[in-house]
């Protein structure tokens, strides 16, 4: 093996096991601790025993006062860990340190100066945000309030966000220049000089040559003599780089002479990583340069790292507060196999936490504390030093390895842990690094305590448990939730099918038969299953899975509101309480407790699975529709002519607020669709999607959950009451829109049409205004509301595209209003076949209900297309007119538009059987979809998903929390965007439908790789 080479231990064997041993024992030994020393020389199980003894020498070093006694022992650690071999071509083999003295041939300097503008705004991504200003402080404090980040990180990535320009003219010299959290690229946009130095790798060079040429800084790239001429980037990109491990000396050689030709300050980064003992081979070699570097004084070099937070360490007592106060909140997964935390105190009051993990082994655990030894040793010598604690990053580095991909997913069950991007944690620590190079050195309490101040620690240090204690836990869970969550949701809904029939659909026939629709669509037979296994959820079901539980969830949530604790007594077999039923809990209701759920199901049959299965989400906490009163705008009908298409009057429900949300409202317009012809809408005004005459004045519990449930979901998710699914507005005032136009409230016809020998009317407009003021008087005249979210869903989400604007002036100025549209964008395109679709139906809707009359149709639109006015009843084309602030959510695979718009076969839209033009209609919808917001939205916030779905997951309790985009939930998005003013602006775009991992997706027949993109 050429260059860097571990000694030969007395056995000639170049181990790293005994190189590990020999670096610690020497460290005990410098600390008189010669009992440590002895243990560390006899262990036999170094690679899973190696934490236990570098804790020890860890706590000791620490508790050392005096700054010469401290010194001492890190330089001793240091040169034992410097004291390698090295052999090559143009060095005599030797020891490591002689061969950096050595003579060798000079690299050239290659320039590449950019010619693009500088960029001053640091822009941190996280959750399909992009922070910077007072959004990234926001995040910043609810990052350091949550835990996952200390105060004094959360001020210094405030301070430093402010002071990227700063950074133009200062010199960079950067080991590890394609470090996934390297500072590089965020540089050179600043107009920084960046002296780079990473392995020879043409296409990696290429891309940042190119970035470079459009940057405003310029690149600076060691080219080897031997190279022979360079006429263009390709060529350059082809030559550069060098090889740390081989050419350590002429890379030495020349970040020195860069270093010196620099006229401004210079920084020495090191971003170093590799796998295994390469790691400690490349961190010696980068300390030889540190220590050269040394030489151009304190006044013109700084130096910078990032530090590992899965270190042993000390951290402050207010962390030691936290943990105490996560302990008394965690969950049950937690308190069940997790171990506490016993961080010892130590002299100076910080106290000392044990933090290696071993999973990563003894060679990362070396590379890291030398260069904590090193951060330590030049802030001690008055040398400006950055080496804060870097958070837990999903980088190709970690995720690589399949178990640590699987415990990033997992470990956001143990709370305040949290991982993040790499693109999230590179901006961070640039943020920073750039307080670190701007603001005084502070004094600190101990030099090793350079590597623990501005942590950002993913939530480490104020976990309660040994997180070793929780690994196989939280690899569990990750696994659970990256591929297995929706074959065993599909599971346990199947296998709970046959408890549901004998429990339940004799006691509801109205949910008997619906049950008995979705047996015969999805499961092709007359009857419902009576022993569905789980060795048929593939052949029964196959790529149906996923409407098949959209549905069957759907009435599982009508169900669980008709079954009460004391009917569980008397229900068969087939569906019993696992323990008695608790008091303190509703029946069946998730709650976070020690004791758990009060229900769980016992599948039966030969393939049932053995143990108890806990089910707590298929029976959630009963509902309360008592809350919710009728309104019926007869005064409206009177005056104003506000009817339905039969003449009776409009109405909605309503659930007053309380509390903080006393004086916040949403409007919820209910959707499904429009009526095409005369004909049409006579036969829908005998329908509750076109009449109210049979809606009793004060309507009993379960009518009003007939109506509530009737459409997009119902009255759960975003309008839910309940605190722990809808955090945000559980307790706002609800309004619940009745649909009785056919129009998206748009229609506007002065008298009765007939229909044969009878009547129906066009007052969609009419409908609109009454319910908006009959709102404002309930508002009452204080002029103390604040807040209006006017929401709806299909057709009643085109009703926000098309009034929203419309409804802001209504409304008080003082009062804030926004949209949010659900799945209301009906795109203008052709079927697979190519034929027109519904744009001659809406065109025909729009002439027939008299919309060109209605004085909410935007008249920006209408000036647009003064020939083609049919068009403002298309959310595509207003939507470049509305002012006022909405966020979007659709799928741009949605299922009502694949079958009535693109006029795909079931087969297609559902099961994914497609030839190649449906296909390709597929993309299609989904490409215009997303450019036509991209495009035309610019200042708005959007979700878009790849699942094969229409509306419902805004109103479904388990899809508002869990569909995600970008890397944020629907919820999560939403809040963000409403409470703190950000834009969101997520796509998820997937090779083929459903792919979005947390669609309700089935684990047949689907093919293609998720992308995960963030479209600004």
């Amino acid at each position: 093996m050429a260059g860097i080479q571990f000694p030969a231990n007395e056995k000639g064997d170049r181990s790293t096991t005994s190189f590990n041993k020999e670096v610690f024992s020497a460290m005990a030994n410098s600390l008189g601790a010669k009992d440590l020393e002895d243990k560390i020389k006899s262990e036999k199980d170094w690679r899973h025993k190696y934490s236990v003894h570098l804790d020890q020498v860890v706590e000791r070093t620490l508790k050392l006062q005096d700054a010469s006694a401290l010194s001492a022992v890190l330089t001793k650690g240091l040169e034992k860990a410097r004291s390698m071999d090295f052999e090559s071509g143009s060095v005599a083999p030797g020891a490591l340190s002689q061969a950096m003295t050595a003579s060798a041939a000079k690299f050239t300097t290659s320039k590449v100066a950019g010619s693009g503008s500088v960029v001053t705004d640091l822009v941190v991504p996280y959750n399909g945000h992009q922070l910077k200003g007072s959004e990234l402080e926001g995040q910043c404090d609810q990052w350091s309030s949550y835990g996952t980040m200390e105060a004094d990180c959360a001020t210094a990535i405030k301070n430093g966000a402010k002071k990227l320009g700063e950074m133009k003219g200062r010199t960079f010299l950067v080991l590890g220049a394609g470090s996934e959290l390297g500072p590089v690229r965020p540089l050179l946009e600043a107009g920084a000089t960046v002296a780079a130095v990473a392995t020879r790798r043409p296409k990696r060079w290429a891309e940042l040559i190119a970035l470079a040429r459009k940057s405003a800084g310029t690149l600076l790239l060691p080219v080897s003599p031997q190279s022979g001429e360079v006429k263009n980037d390709e060529d350059l990109a082809a030559v550069a780089g060098a090889d740390l491990l081989t050419e350590t000396p002429q890379i030495l050689e020349w970040l020195l002479r860069c270093g010196r030709e620099a006229t401004g300050k210079v920084t020495m980064g090191t971003y170093l990583y590799a796998d295994g003992e390469a790691n400690v081979r490349l961190t010696a070699a980068s300390d030889f340069i540190v220590e050269a570097l040394k030489s151009l004084g304190k006044d013109k070099v700084s130096f910078a790292y990032l530090s590992s937070c899965s270190t042993s360490t000390a951290i402050p007592a207010e962390a030691i507060q936290a943990q105490e106060a996560n302990f008394n909140t965690a969950g049950r997964w937690a308190t069940m196999f997790g171990e506490r935390q016993n961080c010892k105190k130590l002299d100076d009051g910080t106290f000392f936490l044990s933090g290696f993990e071993v999973l990563q082994g003894p060679n990362y655990a070396l590379a890291q504390m030398m260069r904590q030894w090193r951060a330590a040793l030049l802030h001690m010598e008055g040398f400006t030093v950055s080496a804060p604690m870097a958070p837990i990053c999903r980088t190709e580095s970690v995720v690589h390895n399949a178990t640590m991909a699987v415990l990033l997913e997992g470990i956001a069950h143990f709370p305040p842990q949290e991982s993040y991007d790499a693109e999230t944690g590179r901006m961070a620590m640039l943020a920073i690094l750039i307080s670190d190079l701007t603001e005084p050195s502070p004094k600190l309490a101990s030099p090793l305590h350079v590597v623990t101040r501005k942590a950002f620690h993913s939530g480490i240090w104020r976990t309660p448990f040994v997180m070793a204690s929780l690994g196989k836990t939280t690899w569990f869970l990750g696994k659970v939730e990256r591929e297995y969550m929706a074959s065993i949701l599909g599971a346990l809904h199947v296998m709970a099918w046959e408890a549901l029939e004998e429990a339940c659909i004799a006691k509801d026939e109205f949910a008997g038969e619906q049950l008995q629709d979705i047996g015969k669509k999805y499961l092709k037979r007359p009857g419902l299953p009576t022993r569905v296994q789980m060795g048929c959820l593939s052949s029964c079901l196959g790529p149906w899975l996923p409407a098949f539980l959209q549905e069957l969830n759907e009435i599982l949530e009508q169900l669980r509101r008709k079954v009460t604790p004391e009917k569980v007594k008397s229900f068969p077999h087939g569906l019993r309480p696992a323990r008695p039923l608790l008091p303190q809990f509703s029946f069946g209701r998730c709650r976070k407790s020690r004791r758990g759920p009060s229900l769980s199901f016992a599948p039966r049959g030969p393939c049932a699975m053995r143990s108890w299965l806990v089910l707590c989400f298929l029976l959630p906490v009963e509902g309360d529709f008592n809350s919710w009163s009728l309104v019926l705008l007869e005064d409206a009908l009177k005056e104003k002519g506000a009817a339905c298409l039969d003449g009776s009057p409009p109405g909605y429900f309503i659930e007053k607020g309380w509390g903080s949300g006393e004086q916040k409202w949403i409007v919820h317009f209910l959707g499904s669709g429009w009526c095409l012809s005369l004909e049409d809408c006579l036969a829908r005004s005998k329908t509750p999607l076109g009449s109210t005459k049979n809606y009793s004045h004060d309507p009993n519990e379960t009518q009003k959950q007939k109506i509530l449930e009737m459409g997009d979901g119902g009255v759960h998710g975003y309008l839910s009451n309940r605190s722990e699914v809808n955090p945000d507005f559980y307790n706002w005032n609800k309004v619940f829109a009745l649909y009785c136009d056919g129009s998206s409230r748009n229609s506007e016809v002065e008298g009765a049409v007939a229909v044969g020998n009878e009547s129906i009317y066009f007052r969609g407009h009419r409908i609109l205004e009454a319910t908006i003021a009959s709102i404002k008087e309930r508002m009452g005249r204080s002029q103390s509301a604040t807040d209006f979210i006017v929401g709806g869903c299909s057709a009643g989400g085109l009703t926000v595209y098309l009034h929203l604007d419309y409804i802001r002036r209504l409304m008080p100025q003082h009062v804030r209003v926004v949209g949010l549209p659900q799945c209301g964008m009906f795109m203008d395109q052709p079927d697979y076949t190519g034929k027109p679709s519904y744009t001659p139906l809406y065109a025909n809707i729009f002439n027939l209900m008299g919309m060109v009359k209605s004085p909410s149709l935007h008249q920006g639109c209408v000036e647009k297309y003064p020939q083609e006015p049919w068009k403002c009843f298309m959310a595509q084309y207003v939507m470049p007119f509305i002012q006022t602030p909405f966020f979007a959510v659709n799928s741009f695979y949605d299922s009502w538009q694949f079958q009535e718009m693109l006029h795909l076969p079931g087969d297609c839209a559902f099961q994914q059987k497609c030839n190649r033009d449906q296909r390709a209609s597929q993309h299609n919808l989904r490409d215009i979809m997303v450019m036509n917001f991209t495009s035309s939205a610019k200042n708005q916030s959007y979700f878009l998903y790849s699942c094969v779905s229409h509306c419902q997951y805004m109103n479904l309790d388990y899809g508002w929390r869990t569909l995600s985009v970008s890397g944020g939930t629907l919820q999560s998005a939403v809040r963000h965007w409403y409470f703190q003013k950000l834009t969101f602006r997520g796509v998820s775009i997937l090779d083929e439908p459903n792919e979005n991992p947390s669609c309700y997706k089935a684990s047949t027949g689907l093919k293609g790789r998720a992308r995960e993109v963030m479209v600004v």
